[in-house]
């Protein structure tokens, strides 16, 4: 490392050292974790372990799976979390769209739900942050699920989201935190986003016969009993809850009349 330092390279006086990384998109995840992300991330890094069949005390732990940002931001007395991933790659100046493979996907899903029991049933937001050349600072047309994961679609999580990012915004964060008004942009398109999915299938409810209303209506009472039970009512999106609700108290009316 002195040689290095002093550039005094013992095989040629000729030597001449270039510093730098062969690829940009560590760089590309380091800006953004430095600019949304909480430093103690790494609690949420699910890991597996292997056990021995004839002796299952033996334990031997394998590589964790790392999430690359943690985003944690306050929500009345609650707070609201958000898994981001961050792929150098998406909109190209030649129109050109590159979206995540199917397995990208599904580890953004692994990720939300060990982030949902670690943080004691809070469900996280999920989404990719994809390099751009936009004009705004962040864009969000599209989003992501497994419908074979059928269980989770119904989750935040399982919604995973196409964050477009302008890059030369980012780049002038220079790995220091994000200043509010973008943290809170972000956090508003990823929860904008979602609450716009959730709305429109709320809409489709108008094609429900009179047994799959009353379906629905159970879903949603069981779902705020199990939230009130784990004492996190503060995580339910009220918005969308009373939404929900006025749209079943209309068509109970209509098909009763």
């Amino acid at each position: 490392m002195l040689n290095v330092i002093e550039h005094n390279a013992r095989f040629s006086e000729n030597v001449e050292y270039k510093y730098g990384v062969e690829y940009f998109h560590p760089v590309w995840e380091l800006l953004l974790d430095n600019a949304f992300g909480i430093p103690e991330k790494d609690r949420y890094f699910p890991k597996a372990t292997w056990k021995r069949i004839d002796d299952s005390t033996t334990e031997q732990a394998s590589s964790s799976l790392r999430p690359d940002t943690i985003m944690k931001l306050p929500n009345n007395e609650n707070y609201d979390l958000y898994v981001l991933d961050s792929k150098y790659y998406g909109l190209y100046d030649d129109g050109t769209n590159r979206l995540p493979a199917t397995a990208d996907i599904n580890k953004q899903i692994t990720y939300g739900k060990v982030v949902e029991i670690i943080d004691n049933q809070n469900e996280p937001y999920n989404a990719f942050m994809l390099s751009s050349n936009i004009e705004d600072n962040f864009v969000c047309d599209r989003y992501a699920t497994i419908e074979e994961l059928a269980d989770y679609n119904n989750k935040k999580f399982g919604k995973v989201f196409a964050i477009y990012c302008k890059v030369k915004n980012i780049m002038q964060y220079s790995f220091k935190k994000a200043p509010e008004e973008d943290v809170e942009e972000l956090s508003n398109l990823i929860k904008n986003s979602y609450s716009k999915i959730v709305e429109e299938k709320v809409d489709d409810l108008e094609n429900y016969t009179n047994d799959e209303i009353k379906d629905a209506t159970n879903i949603i009472i069981t779902e705020i009993d199990r939230i009130s039970e784990t004492k996190l009512a503060a995580s339910i999106d009220l918005n969308i809850i009373e939404l929900i609700y006025r749209k079943l108290e209309v068509l109970f009316k209509n098909n009763n009349k």
